[in-house]
């Protein structure tokens, strides 16, 4: 079989001569299938060699319907506008965030009623990892085939308290690498002895996803890896007795309300203790779904963690690897 993999975005076929050189065979590349084509970085993340033009500092976007495409974001991203569109974007957070893991932020924000943006074919990826940087955070979001590295945590969903739709969609991205941090490593890197990286641990706690409130939220066709060490060095492995990361969390504190209506579908999980959790007894979780995903061997579907929430399990299989 002929590998397309290589051959630049949008070149959907390649013609292939036998050695005399006298005929030709096409070949054409299979069209992308969310939740069925394996995910990893030949189709997630900004296309192998599409040119960016660098944009140093923040970006904060006040103009509804503002497309920005093709660029190198040096920087962090505030959202301040509906029907925002980043396409083919890197955006690496600018310099080190100094502030500790107490104070997180992320290299998106969409906070705010009437504000939404869109992430295609996106990598967010920290040119200088802190426990205080996550991903995307907020609210009224969809990320579509974007790469998240090297973050805390990758995606923060945060709504304003109560009962409200979260507006949050995630198809085909892939979230690795999460950066794990040790509250004596954060101290050496920064010099400040203060330092913490979590409100009530030494370690930061890394998820794939965390959902701190909000219906609706759905998780579609993702590959989600909860493994961490990077860059603080220590190798996580899954289940080991150290590893508090999860694939998704269903919030740890209930301070923004019910969790009503979370799907995760058709998505390769792995890594942590596992691939979901809801937390918390005095937590309102209900009708959460889980269906359809590839688990890693030894990964547990769900842990309630005493949570007497109310979920259904379709289909979730067990699978060696995900490639």
């Amino acid at each position: 079989m002929v590998n397309l993999g290589n051959t630049p975005y949008g070149v959907d076929e390649v013609e292939v001569l036998d050695e005399s050189g006298t005929f030709s065979i096409t070949y054409k590349r299979l069209a992308f299938q969310t939740g069925d084509t394996p995910l990893d970085e030949t189709n997630t993340g900004v296309p192998e060699g599409t040119p960016l033009t660098v944009h140093t500092g923040d970006l904060e976007i006040t103009v509804a319907n503002t497309v920005l495409m093709n660029l190198h974001i040096s920087g962090r991203v505030k959202i301040q506008a509906e029907g925002v569109r980043l396409v083919n974007c890197l955006i690496d957070g600018g310099p080190l965030v100094a502030n500790d893991g107490t104070s997180p932020v992320g290299l998106v924000e969409c906070f705010g009623d009437g504000r939404s943006v869109t992430l295609s074919r996106c990598t967010l990826k920290p040119a200088n990892p802190s426990p205080a940087l996550d991903g995307v955070r907020g609210w009224n979001f969809t990320l579509d085939r974007c790469n998240v590295s090297g973050t805390t945590d990758g995606v923060g969903v945060i709504p304003p308290r109560g009962s409200v739709k979260t507006g949050v969609v995630l198809t085909g991205t892939w979230i690795h690498g999460l950066a794990w941090w040790t509250q004596n490593g954060w101290r050496a890197k920064t010099g400040r002895t203060t330092a913490k990286v979590h409100p009530s641990d030494t370690a930061t706690h890394n998820d794939c996803v965390q959902i701190h409130g909000g219906s609706g939220t759905r998780i579609t066709g993702c590959r989600l890896d909860a493994y961490s060490g990077y860059p603080d060095g220590v190798g996580q492995k899954p289940n080991a007795l150290n590893v508090v990361n999860v694939c998704v969390q269903l919030d740890v504190a209930g301070t923004l309300g019910p969790i009503i209506g979370t799907v995760v579908e058709n998505s390769w999980l792995s890594g942590g203790y596992s691939a979901l959790v809801q937390a918390a007894p005095r937590e309102v979780i209900t009708s959460t779904v889980l269906r359809g995903n590839r688990l890693t061997p030894g990964n547990s579907a769900i842990d309630f963690r005493m949570n007497k929430a109310v979920w259904t399990g379709e289909g979730n299989t067990p699978t060696p690897t995900f490639n």
